[in-house]
């Protein structure tokens, strides 16, 4: 499986560094390799996984949820910015559910092709085929 966002990813999309200092990098790195299965759970509805690659939406994504996830644990304050954290966590679930339906392609997200798939995996949900080229007319 693939983590689709780092700890710097957190800082920079997630919560404020100092936050952050205070909960361990081990937890860090579980948290965001958890929202990554989650993120797995919706994409594999239209992408072969592993990805292979992602976009930079999809790392803020799930550095968001993982910021909401790490920080909900001590406890909720409607009245701070822990608001915010949860929006953004719904936004991202929102956001994995339009890539589901098939409403956005992240930009660069590719999924691995197996063997079993003859080359002829399935990339945002669509898939040409045709026969053999003809030859020309004389």
């Amino acid at each position: 499986m693939a983590v689709y966002a780092d700890r710097t990813d957190l800082a920079r999309h997630g919560a404020n560094a100092l936050i952050l200092a205070q909960i361990s990098t081990t937890e860090q790195d579980e948290v965001l390799e958890s929202m990554s299965a989650v993120a797995d759970d919706y994409l594999r509805e239209r992408f072969p996984l592993p990805l292979t690659t992602w976009s930079r939406s999809l790392r803020a994504h799930v550095a968001a949820m993982a910021a909401y996830e790490l920080l909900s644990v001590r406890g909720y304050n409607i009245d701070s910015s822990d608001k915010i954290l949860k929006e953004r966590f719904e936004a991202a679930l929102r956001w994995l559910e339009r890539c589901t339906l098939g409403q956005l392609t992240p930009q660069g997200t590719l999924g691995t092709v197996s063997e079993e798939d003859d080359g002829e995996a399935v990339h945002g949900g669509a898939a040409v085929a045709s026969s053999p080229r003809r030859r020309p007319l004389r």
